[in-house]
């Protein structure tokens, strides 16, 4: 008959209780600042993801809604991250979310060809310590335009429309009226016509 050795045996004993053990939490690290081109934006272009391959395929897919329009901003905070993972079917309180506590996505500008019409003039020929360029200021939308609201439960989205209550730029929170009531729900302003609730209630 064979016997079991100590050696075999603490192996076994070792094998049995990483197998008892759970698996690690997901872990979700966002940067402070992303760049996005085009298109909707996904988790993998905010964050970096340690997880089991099929789970980080999942979460690197999370929709965050649509990239900024060139030369734009998008801001994302984590609560709005939680938000976008649980209506992906992700609970995020069994994820570890760190990093920065806001995103920052810009869109790069579009390049312009080059135009024989119009030289550039020569760095020397301006004058010493002229400011560059300011950058164009934020689209701001007028009180009562019309957006549509969308909301994610789960898997499902619900979508109605509103008018903006106040003058919020891209990316700032916002109030809307929404259209047949005199409801009023706070969400993102993820565009100059999308704006992002947690409900619609």
């Amino acid at each position: 008959m064979n016997r079991v050795t100590p050696i075999l045996l603490a192996l076994l004993l070792a094998a049995a209780a990483a197998a008892d053990e759970p698996a690690p939490r997901p872990q979700v690290t966002l940067r402070a600042a992303a760049t996005a081109s085009s298109g909707d934006l996904t988790l993998a272009q905010v964050a970096e993801i340690v997880a089991d391959p099929a789970v980080r395929e999942r979460l690197a897919a999370v929709s965050l809604g649509p990239a900024p329009l060139p030369s734009g901003l998008r801001l994302l905070t984590r609560g709005y991250l939680r938000l976008r993972l649980r209506c992906a079917g992700f609970d995020p309180d069994q994820l570890t979310l760190s990093g920065a506590e806001q995103v920052t996505v810009s869109a790069p500008a579009p390049a312009r060809p080059p135009t024989a019409a119009a030289p550039v003039a020569p760095a020397a020929d301006l004058p010493p310590g002229s400011p560059a360029a300011p950058a164009p200021p934020p689209v701001r939308l007028d009180w009562g335009a019309a957006v549509t609201v969308v909301a994610c439960c789960g898997l499902i989205e619900v979508r109605a429309t509103g008018q903006i209550q106040g003058r919020p730029t891209v990316g700032e929170t916002v109030k809307v009226r929404l259209a047949g009531s005199n409801a009023v729900v706070e969400g993102l302003l993820l565009s100059t016509s999308l704006v992002e609730v947690s409900s619609l209630s």
